[in-house]
């Protein structure tokens, strides 16, 4: 019989702006748009897409760039559905989990963390 624990661990608002960055800039570009901005003042300039999210607002994200359009998925990411895409990925994703733990994060970790916030799993690749 196998051993199933919980382990608490601390994942840092710049690891998560380098997921969603590996994500946005690379990783996912090939299923995902941004569709809009939600509860971010107009006014207000942010550099990043990430920083949105960061910084209490969000990002309402489809998979219009892959899916069929009767089929395409919107979800609103912001900080709490990134803490849920953590803690699908690691119970999900134990490998792309482990390269956050050991910093060897790449476009794929950014994509596989993109879509566990959004969809609850990997969809795509």
């Amino acid at each position: 019989m196998d051993f199933k624990i919980k382990v608490e661990r601390i994942i840092k608002d710049e690891d998560v702006s380098s997921l969603l960055t590996s994500a946005f800039e690379g990783g996912s570009n090939y299923w995902y748009m941004i569709e809009k901005k939600v509860n971010a003042k107009a006014d207000k300039a942010f550099e990043y897409a990430c920083d949105i999210v960061l910084k209490g607002h969000g990002l309402v994200v489809s998979d219009a760039c892959e899916a069929p359009k009767e089929e395409v998925r919107k979800a609103v990411l912001d900080r709490t559905k990134c803490q849920i895409g953590l803690q699908i990925m690691a119970e999900k994703e134990p490998r792309h989990f482990g390269n956050i733990m050991t910093d060897e994060c790449d476009a794929i970790t950014g994509d596989v963390f993109l879509q566990c916030c959004l969809f609850g799993e990997v969809i795509y690749g």
